[in-house]
Order: structure tokens, then sequence, then C-alpha cells
């Protein structure tokens, strides 16, 4: 896999894949993904998390026609008690499924129930779009080592079940 790296005036370290093949199960369906994977971590702080971002399309024979992939994952720095997260959609057409990065979770002390701010609702995706609830993904990654499988479940309109996701 090749991987550009750029540093951007000492903001941020960015470095991007050419497109690669994904195994992808969706319940029992099997398919492949051409996507790319960009990470980022910030330059100046050794302290803050690092994000990858993985974007393409998937061919699943059983769903006819190609699905667009969009999911983000957050690599938390080394005791900075944040857990790792990751999330995304698998949409029918367009590539606009407009998600962001996973929300970071609000620090808060277990004792003060008032710190503990509520969880936002989850947002309401298009009928066309599944989402994709990643349990499990390779941690740690970073720029040199980047993630290559998730695993999770899916929910769409008319189904749910498990997903995996594995770079060939």
């Amino acid at each position: 896999m090749a991987i550009i790296i750029a540093i951007v005036l000492g903001l941020a370290i960015t470095a991007e894949s050419s497109p690669s093949k994904w195994r992808v199960t969706v319940g029992d369906r099997v398919g492949l993904c051409r996507a790319k994977i960009r990470i980022e971590k910030p330059a100046a702080a050794f302290d803050v998390d690092t994000v990858a971002t993985i974007k393409g399309r998937c061919r699943i024979p059983h769903f006819g026609r190609r699905r667009s992939l969009a999911m983000s994952a957050l690599n938390p720095t080394e005791g900075s008690g944040t857990l790792p997260v990751a999330g995304g959609v698998l949409c029918r057409g367009g590539t606009s499924t407009r998600r962001s990065r996973p929300q970071k979770p609000q620090p808060c002390i277990p004792s003060d129930p008032n710190s503990c701010p509520p969880l936002p609702p989850p947002p309401v995706l298009p009928r066309r779009c599944c989402s994709l609830h990643i349990t499990d993904f390779s941690v740690p990654f970073d720029i040199e080592n980047p993630p290559s499988y998730f695993k999770g479940t899916f929910s769409c309109p008319d189904e749910s079940g498990q997903f995996e996701l594995i770079r060939e």
C-alpha cells in the first residue's frame, strides 16, 4: 500500500493511501471494496488523538448496485482515558453520506452525576443507508501502521446483523 505523507505548516501530519482492496461481509453476504485510508495526527501536540477516515465504493452482489462506504476511527492517545471509537455508513447511491468524525466522549467524574453530559441522539440516516457500529478494530494505529480490520454490527431499515471489513 502506497502512503503519501505531508506536513502542513507544522499543524498536522497527514497520510493517505492509494485505493486498496478490502473484503466486506454484511450479514452472510460477501463483497469487495476499493477504499482509501486517510490518517491525521496533529504535529504540534503529542497528546492528541489520531483519526483514520476510510472512504470508498463497495460491490456486494446480493445488493445489486455499488454502495458508498464512509467510516471514521479514533485512536486515543495513551493515558488520555478516552476509549477507541469507530463507526460509519454504507449507502446506496451517491457518496454524500455527511458522516463526520466520531465524537470524542466528554470527560466526566463518575462520582458526580452532573459532570457527565447526556449523550446526543444518534443521527437520522437516509433510508438508503445502513449504519455501521464498530465494536472491534485494529488499535493502536498510526501513520506507519494504518488500521487493517473493522468488525461490528450493521443496522439497515429492513435488517441488521454482523459486519466485517478486512484489508487484503
